[in-house]
């Protein structure tokens, strides 16, 4: 006899069915599946801004020596950059907030076997699987600088923060790490929040791009972009 795992939620699930979103159960999450439909909220996106809830996204923090002693696609030393990690022969992307500092993404669900197959590389417990602990959002569209400019101090051009780029920073007044990863054709930013902070971040930014036209979109319009080369 099996037995069913829950489904998990994100800090936003309250706030996406007060958005009449429809909601399906994907890798052990409830998720926004769409809020409309994959055209009208590809054409949002295609002219203005979307906002989508990447939660599910496994996050890993490595922190100290070990950040050195694992091999990315970016020079030693590297800051404030996005390169790619090996792992098992799978690329997952991470974000050098420091020198001794690194998030690494996975798919969801993946997080805990790729800290421990970590761990046993590096011989110690380095990783700290962050998942659970933090919101993610993924703004992308022409408008998407524009709406985060408005919640921050930070310069958002493309010159002092282009494609390939990070930072820890404050959005709304909170801690945020930003990551941007344009793809597609899309300036595309991912955001990383405190979980208890999630709605919160979530409106504030629905609220900066309210005239510029921001509307939510859901797993199967993120899968569309995603395949797109």
């Amino acid at each position: 006899m099996s037995i069913q795992r829950p489904l998990r939620l994100s800090a936003m699930h309250k706030g996406h069915i007060d958005l009449g979103a429809t909601m399906v159960n994907l890798e052990e999450w409830q998720r926004p599946s769409r809020y409309t439909n994959v055209d009208d909220e590809l054409e949002t996106i295609q002219r203005s801004v979307g906002l989508c809830d990447i939660s599910p996204t496994g996050k890993l923090f490595v922190q100290g020596g070990a950040v050195g002693r694992l091999s990315t696609d970016l020079p030693q030393g590297t800051i404030g950059r996005i390169g790619r990690l090996d792992i098992e022969g799978d690329q997952h992307m991470v974000a050098m907030l420091a020198t001794d500092h690194m998030l690494v993404l996975t798919p969801p669900n993946q997080s805990a076997a790729i800290a421990n197959s970590l761990d046993q590389q590096l011989g110690e417990d380095a990783t700290v699987d962050m998942t659970s602990a933090l919101a993610g959002m993924s703004l992308l569209g022409p408008q998407s600088q524009e709406v985060l400019s408005r919640l921050t101090d930070i310069d958002l051009s493309t010159s002092a923060f282009p494609d390939q780029s990070c930072m820890q920073t404050s959005l709304a007044q909170i801690h945020a790490t930003i990551l941007r990863a344009d793809h597609a054709g899309h300036q595309w930013y991912d955001l990383y929040v405190s979980r208890d902070l999630g709605q919160y971040t979530w409106d504030a930014i629905l609220q900066a791009g309210g005239k510029l036209g921001i509307k939510p979109f859901g797993t199967e319009t993120l899968g569309q972009l995603r395949s797109r080369s």
